[in-house]
C-alpha cells in the first residue's frame, strides 16, 4: 500500500485518508507500512516547503476566495448568516476581507512553513490492541 499512496500522490493532492480502523474486512496495515506511509507524507511535505507556492496558483486561489467571500451578498439570509457568525465569534468580517485583499505570497509561504514544522505536526496511528 505505501508504494500506491507513493504512486498516486501528486501536485494536486490535499488529503490522504487511510480508512482501515472501520474497514468491515477486519484488514490491519503492519506498523512497517504505516512508517512508510509516514515517510511518503513527509517527503511530500517537505517538497512543499521547499518549493513554496506558486505566484499564479497564490493569485488563482486569491481571487476565488474573494470571489467566494464576497459571493454572501447574493441573498440576504446568506449575508445576515454569514456576519452573524462572524459576530458570534468575536471576528470583524470586513477585517478578514482587508485581509484577504492584502495577503501576500511571501506570508503565505511563511505561514505553511511554520504550519508544517515537524514540532508542529502530528500523525496519528491507531493501532489495535495485542491479545
Amino acid at each position: 500500500m505505501p508504494e500506491e499512496i507513493e504512486n498516486a500522490v501528486t501536485d494536486k493532492t490535499k488529503l490522504i485518508v487511510l480508512p482501515f480502523p472501520n474497514n468491515p474486512t477486519g484488514a490491519v496495515m503492519r506498523r512497517s507500512d504505516l512508517e512508510k506511509i509516514a515517510e511518503v507524507i513527509k517527503k511530500h511535505t517537505a517538497k512543499l516547503l521547499s518549493s513554496g507556492i506558486k505566484k499564479e496558483d497564490f493569485e488563482r486561489i486569491k481571487k476565488a476566495v474573494y470571489g467566494k467571500s464576497m459571493s454572501v451578498y447574493n441573498s440576504v439570509s446568506s449575508t445576515a448568516n454569514v456576519l452573524l457568525g462572524f459576530i458570534l465569534s468575536g471576528k470583524d468580517f470586513f477585517g478578514y476581507m482587508k485581509e484577504l485583499e492584502t495577503a501576500t505570497l511571501e506570508e503565505l509561504n511563511e505561514r505553511i512553513a511554520a504550519h508544517f514544522k515537524e514540532d508542529n505536526s502530528s500523525l496519528s496511528v491507531a493501532m489495535p490492541k495485542r491479545k
